[in-house]
């Protein structure tokens, strides 16, 4: 059983706020994402983060 499976949602939305995530990969990329950036960015506001360190291995990404 992991952390998130005894804690609940309510014990992961209280670890997310406030938290800052420094390894996002993101669609466009070199292979497959589940999510682009500005979706990835919402999702961690909806979810109370201060912020995202978006990653790619190929391609810069301080212009996103």
């Amino acid at each position: 059983m992991t952390f998130g499976q005894r804690g609940g949602a309510d014990d992961s939305a209280r670890l997310l706020a406030g938290s800052i995530d420094i390894h996002v990969h993101s669609d466009p990329d070199d292979r497959p994402r589940s999510i682009d950036a500005i979706d990835v960015a919402k999702l961690a506001r909806t979810r109370g983060m201060r912020g995202i360190v978006l990653k790619n291995h190929y391609d810069p990404t301080s212009g996103i």
